[in-house]
């Protein structure tokens, strides 16, 4: 095991820059077993691959690659599932003892992170939340390999959002760390209770300092938004993780957000996430009001072709104004508020994805609701807005 020195995390950049500045190759199918860098902790290690790596989509994006996407994210949860069964405490072991190859330890196999061109804000939250689990679960995650080759856009991403921290590797990686453009992104916050809640809403308004100097935030629209966000995040806390609901995958009732500003358009998107039930699990569970009733009876497939067909209009049911038949808030009724928010911006949108359902609504159009093929395994909401100076 090679210690990570200051000079070799330097040649390693190095030799990362060299390789994206070649050409590219048509590349010949490489032997099943091979030799990739394993980062650890604060060491890096050569290591051998008994299997070819994963490969994830060049472009994971929801909005621009969303079926790929989301397939994407559900095997890679799936591969994870075993493991988090049979753990029970147990230590597991990513590395197996030396065979050959001049003493070097072996990993069953990975997903080759390298090979993402983009990695948009809110697959990398589900990917991080992905890593969050098993590293509560395990009480570890699995090694990352071949860091140094990752393109810089993604890492400068993931690395704002505190991927690497929850990896354990912030300080072995934040000499490449460099800020860029008029982006900025918040740091992932994550909990369950309201204290972790307000620290979310403050963190995601101070973000909004970045857009220049003055108040960046009409007055009304701030207090909108921190209304929406705390409604949503503690519909989130209370209603996401039933007590009677079977869990496919063994969750940690958490929440995770983080948000990210553009300083040239000047607008600002906020992302939230949670693992629960989803909202066309617990939806179809409530007394619906009589317009949501009859929205329902004109709309939903009586026998679905397919497990997830009726999910966006679930979620479409749930951005209803008062749709339960009480008009008491329920689980992720913050989204109507949403939605009322990008009318009132004027431009902006929000993007709900919640088990297999999706639906999208666009400042001033007609919301859109699809249903797809795999789960994005909780519920995601993408916020945007259209922020005019205060």
């Amino acid at each position: 095991m090679k210690k990570l020195t200051k000079s070799y995390k330097k040649w390693l950049l190095h030799r990362a820059r060299v390789e994206a500045k070649k050409p590219v190759r048509i590349r010949v199918r490489e032997k099943r077993s091979h030799v990739v860098r394993a980062w650890y902790g604060e060491d890096i290690e050569e290591v051998v691959s008994e299997n070819r790596p994963k490969i994830p989509p060049r472009e994971i994006c929801l909005s621009e690659n969303a079926d790929e996407t989301l397939e994407f994210i559900s095997e890679w949860r799936n591969s994870f599932k075993s493991l988090l069964s049979s753990a029970s405490g147990a230590i597991f072991n990513w590395f197996k003892d030396a065979k050959s190859q001049r003493g070097r330890r072996r990993i069953e196999g990975y997903t080759d992170f390298s090979q993402i061109s983009r990695f948009s804000t809110a697959p990398a939250l589900v990917v991080t939340a992905e890593y969050d689990r098993l590293r509560i679960l395990m009480d570890d995650v699995p090694p990352t390999i071949n860091l140094d080759e990752w393109k810089d856009p993604v890492f400068r991403r993931l690395y704002e959002m505190g991927f690497f921290e929850i990896l354990g590797l912030t300080e072995s990686v934040s000499d490449r760390y460099f800020t860029l453009g008029d982006v900025r992104t918040m740091k992932i916050i994550s909990g369950t209770n309201s204290a972790e809640l307000a620290e979310a809403s403050q963190s995601i308004l101070g973000l909004c300092d970045f857009l220049g100097e003055g108040p960046q935030i009409q007055e009304d629209v701030e207090l909108a938004l921190n209304n929406a966000l705390s409604e949503a995040m503690i519909n989130v806390s209370k209603h996401a993780y039933p007590n009677n609901h079977d869990f496919k995958f063994r969750h940690v009732s958490k929440w995770w957000v983080t948000a990210s500003v553009d300083r040239g358009s000047r607008e600002l998107t906020v992302v939230i996430y949670d693992q629960g039930a989803s909202i066309p699990v617990t939806f179809s569970q409530k007394n619906w009001s009589q317009t949501v009733r009859d929205f329902f009876k004109s709309v939903l497939a009586p026998k679905p072709s397919f497990e997830f067909e009726n999910d966006g209009t679930y979620i479409e049911g749930a951005m209803r104004p008062r749709s339960s038949q009480t008009g008491k808030a329920y689980r992720g009724l913050g989204l109507p508020e949403m939605k009322d928010l990008v009318d009132i911006c004027g431009r902006g949108s929000l993007r709900i994805f919640s088990r297999g359902g999706e639906c999208y609504y666009e400042a001033g159009r007609q919301l859109q609701r699809r249903s797809r093929d795999h789960s994005i395994g909780g519920t995601l909401i993408e916020w945007t807005l259209h922020l005019r100076g205060g």
